[in-house]
């Protein structure tokens, strides 16, 4: 098994059977249900001609932003980098004369348009400001990330699977969190963002949402959501150390700063392997063992980019053959598998 770990360390994943994972997990990680489901929420207070309190502002600026997002995971799908580029720069044309058109609109048309209408199209206007600015964003990101790919003979490349003479080893920076910890965190970090905008608004009685929900929006991103991000990211960065992954014939070995966390594969509950981006991340979660291990967006090590590489064919069949099951994702740099609920490893059946 370690010749065959060793020898396959650096193939490529390729498609196998998958399980697609239940209906309402897909749902509720589908960016654009919780667009919909925002925009419904802060529906009743446009109808009722209070669309610009402060609650079914937030909403709306939510469910905008969920729009962009859902928008943009739909050209990372997109096989042809190029054809996803083209398309992502489609989008980011389009939202130009869609925000002017939005704020453009007729007054005769309005005049004749039923009051509902009318409310539910400022709705529109302004939750298609945070939609178009996450557009733009990662667009820039996008572009950024296709030029520097015409210098990837001078950029640092990422880590990779090594023969150590045990199994395959990986080795990067990382800052790690408890796989819980790290999502508690992140959920903390929002949500104490929008209640500090919450509080402002409150507080200076909707003063920034007189300007105009543009002017507003701008605002509350450079003051607020853009030191926070910053803060988080140097956060990870201060927390990052030196970490390794290892497999050894049927267990899974994981240093982090020196600990080594030692688990058999068939006692692992879930592995989530991320690559390829700024959210490159690892989590893992089994008996006594509850770990997160934020790659991307930790300090890279000297001469490396902050990245993982790909599980191998042969790692995947390891877990597969542990029980774990592969759960279908649509970002095909997320490999999530899953031990199912009534599943029993091989090894405790056949002591049974």
């Amino acid at each position: 098994m370690t010749a065959d770990l060793d020898a396959e360390a650096g193939d490529v994943p390729v498609a196998e059977p998958q399980v697609r994972a239940p209906w309402w997990r897909r749902l509720l990680g589908a960016p654009l249900f919780w667009a919909g489901a925002l925009a419904l929420a802060a529906a009743p207070w446009y109808l009722a001609g209070r669309g610009t309190d402060v609650l079914p502002f937030l909403l709306t600026l939510v469910s905008g932003f969920f729009l962009g997002v859902a928008f943009v995971s739909a050209t990372t799908r997109i096989a042809s980098p190029v054809t996803a580029t083209v398309v992502h720069v489609g989008g980011g044309v389009a939202a130009v004369p869609l925000l002017y058109l939005s704020g453009e609109v007729p007054a005769a048309f309005l005049d004749l348009a039923p009051e509902a209408v009318r409310a539910l199209l400022f709705e529109a206007r302004m939750a298609l400001v945070p939609a178009a600015g996450w557009v733009w964003v990662t667009l820039l990101a996008r572009v950024t990330s296709l030029l520097r790919q015409r210098e990837a003979s001078r950029r640092p490349p990422g880590p990779d699977w090594e023969g150590d003479g045990e199994g395959a080893v990986v080795r990067f920076t990382a800052a790690p969190f408890g796989a819980r910890a790290y999502s508690t965190t992140v959920g903390v970090v929002i949500g104490a963002t929008a209640t500090i905008v919450v509080a402002f608004l409150v507080a200076t009685g909707g003063a920034a949402l007189q300007h105009g929900p543009r002017l507003a929006l701008l605002f509350l991103g450079l003051v607020f959501v853009l030191p926070v991000f910053l803060t988080f990211g140097a956060v990870l960065r201060w927390r990052t150390v030196p970490c390794a992954v290892r497999f050894v014939r049927d267990r899974l070995r994981i240093e982090v700063d020196g600990a080594v966390h030692d688990v058999a594969v068939r006692d692992l509950e879930l592995l989530r392997w991320r690559s390829g981006s700024t959210l490159a991340r690892i989590e893992a979660r089994a008996p006594g063992l509850d770990l997160s291990l934020v790659v991307g967006m930790a300090r890279p090590p000297e001469g490396r980019s902050a990245d993982l590489p790909p599980l191998s064919r042969r790692m995947r069949r390891v877990l597969e053959a542990a029980g774990l099951v592969e759960e279908r994702s649509r970002d095909r740099a997320v490999l999530t598998f899953r031990r199912p609920a009534t599943a029993t490893a091989p090894a405790d059946k056949a002591q049974k």
